[in-house]
């Protein structure tokens, strides 16, 4: 028997349907969090994200850098919007319709089918904000895949790698406990319900 689950039929290059989703279950999960459960993160996550992608979508005047960051932005909310997909189809809503919908995702019995995901990319690496942290960035996701968990797995020679970090955000890739001037290699995985996809190349980063 076919069970109704939640669904998103956007993808992170559709910026203004990311931001009108991102109000629509903002308002549906906020709404109803007394038939939905209270979620994680925070819903007023995605509310303040939101707001900052619609006002970097009103700034854009057609320059590189400012739809670049109007992009750097969608994706954040994509990946909230994800997290809070996966979140309520394992809820209290799971594969009840009534409820699916006031969540504001769509609601479908043929969902989106998703393998294990392919090999990430990692864009950069820099210093993070706390002391003895970096902090990783990944080249944008595919629509093709679905992503709801991230791992980031360091290592001193390259070849023997342990994990530094696992989160549902790719915003919040950090490893923790760097030295200063000591070589790491690091790489990164993405996976879903169906497991973890193969690690990135590994890249090499010199903390300061």
């Amino acid at each position: 028997m076919k069970a109704e689950t939640a669904v998103m039929k956007i993808t992170v290059e559709e910026r203004g349907k990311v931001r009108d989703l991102g109000y629509k279950v903002h308002a549906g999960i906020s709404t109803h969090s007394s038939e939905l459960g209270v979620a994680v993160p925070p819903i007023v996550d995605l509310e303040t994200e939101t707001n900052t992608l619609k006002d970097y979508i009103a700034e854009e005047d057609g320059s590189t850098a400012s739809i670049a960051k109007s992009e750097a932005q969608c994706s954040i909310v994509f990946e909230l919007l994800k997290t809070y997909l996966a979140w309520i189809n394992n809820g209290p809503a799971k594969n009840i319709k009534s409820l699916l919908l006031l969540s504001g995702f769509d609601v479908s019995l043929e969902p989106v089918v998703h393998g294990i995901p392919n090999a990430l990319v990692i864009k950069k690496m820099e210093n993070g904000e706390t002391p003895a942290t970096v902090k990783v960035f990944i080249e944008a996701i595919p629509a093709t895949d679905f992503v709801d968990r991230y791992k980031v797995e360091t290592s001193p020679d390259d070849i023997t790698f342990t994990i530094a970090c696992e989160t549902g955000n790719s915003s919040k890739l950090i490893i923790p406990g760097t030295v200063r001037g000591k070589e790491i290699f690091v790489r990164v995985s993405g996976g879903n319900t169906h497991g973890f996809g193969r690690p990135s190349t590994s890249v090499s980063f010199f903390p300061n």
